[in-house]
């Protein structure tokens, strides 16, 4: 994902948007345009997570609103968590949260085990614009998500970018 500041447009801004939002730092419009809004959001979640709050989302900030992007994060399971205390912490849905944990249950929760924390919202959006590393994001949440999907790539586009496939079910390959 590319450097995004104050000045930037395009898809990248309106999915940064759209990441801060979900994150609950972000109440203005997905334009798309990285206006003093989005720098403000930016800062204030760059200040909440520790980072330095430049309103420049680099790497480390990208890194960092990576659940927000795929929809899902990673949970430790710790002494006194079970299945809905988790999802409680998180908002998740407890079937959703079951759903991404195959093999889990209320009964078999190992200290020390890491969940897959479905976050509680639309994963795949439909108000943006679609470009190649929201794609990326959507394949890696919805397979976090459903972990019977198979995803990976198929090769490059023209511009170097992957083709993402998901696949699930025994049925027969066709295109």
């Amino acid at each position: 994902m590319r450097i995004l500041k104050l000045g930037s447009i395009g898809p990248g801004v309106e999915f940064l948007q759209l990441a801060l939002e979900r994150a609950r730092f972000y109440t203005g419009d997905t334009d798309g345009i990285f206006g003093t809004a989005t720098d403000g959001a930016l800062r204030a979640f760059q200040r909440r997570y520790g980072l330095v709050p430049d309103g420049v989302c680099g790497a480390a900030t990208h890194k960092r609103l990576m659940p927000w992007y795929t929809g899902f994060l990673l949970h430790r399971v710790q002494r006194g968590d079970s299945l809905a205390s988790v999802a409680r912490l998180y908002g998740a849905a407890l079937p959703a949260l079951l759903a991404a944990n195959p093999g889990y249950t209320p009964e078999n929760l190992p200290l020390g085990a890491e969940l897959t924390v479905p976050l509680p919202f639309q994963l795949v959006p439909e108000t943006i614009s679609c470009f190649s590393f929201l794609l990326e994001c959507c394949v890696k949440g919805l397979s976090a998500r459903y972990p019977f999907l198979v995803s990976g790539s198929i090769g490059k586009s023209a511009m170097g970018k992957p083709l993402w496939f998901l696949r699930f079910g025994q049925g027969e390959n066709r295109v």
